[in-house]
């Protein structure tokens, strides 16, 4: 054969499963993540437990509300996080039910039991 045609056939091949190079590529990504993550957590106590909050936070929340509120600390079993307004400290309420089912279906979350706002001061 030809080093065009091996070439060609290697580019088509690629091609032809590139989304599923692709899928199994972000998914031993996304693995390794979380297990170097795992481990972080396992070895840092409070901090890494912040850690695993701001780790899961968007996907929690959302991306805006994420941009708005951030986790500061833990108090007991009580996430404390920092509002930049009061606006969005009061529209979290509403969601803050859902958003603490969502942290606690991951184990190393399963400690939260309650979430409180504070507002950024300015």
């Amino acid at each position: 054969m030809s080093d065009n045609f091996k070439q060609f056939f290697v580019s088509s091949l690629a091609t032809e499963h590139l989304d599923e190079i692709r899928e199994l590529f972000n998914s031993l990504a996304k693995e390794e993540t979380e297990k170097g993550h795992k481990r972080l957590a396992a070895g840092y106590g409070k901090s890494a437990f912040l850690v695993s909050v701001h780790y899961y936070w968007q996907e929690a929340v959302g991306p805006q509300m994420a941009s708005h509120l951030k986790p500061l600390t833990m108090r007991g079993h009580t996430l404390i996080l920092k509002a930049d307004s009061p606006a969005y400290a009061q529209e979290f309420q509403y969601i803050k039910n859902s958003v603490l089912s969502r942290l606690n279906k991951y184990p190393e979350l399963a400690e939260i039991t309650a979430i409180k706002t504070q507002c950024a001061a300015k």
